[in-house]
C-alpha cells in the first residue's frame, strides 16, 4: 500500500487540491451566496 501511495504521490496530490478546488469553487457560487457576499462587502463603508 505505501508503494502505490509513493508511487502516485504526484497524481494524489493533484487530484486532491483539484477536488478542494472544486469545492471551494462551488461553495463560493452557490446560488444563495450572492446577498451574503454583498452584505459583507459593505463592512467597511459602515459607520458605527
Amino acid at each position: 500500500m505505501i508503494d502505490f501511495i509513493t508511487d502516485h504521490a504526484g497524481m494524489i496530490g493533484l487530484l486532491f487540491f483539484f477536488g478542494f478546488f472544486v469545492a471551494a469553487a462551488m461553495w463560493t457560487f452557490r446560488p444563495g451566496a450572492k446577498e451574503n457576499y454583498k452584505k459583507h462587502a459593505h463592512i467597511p463603508l459602515e459607520e458605527n
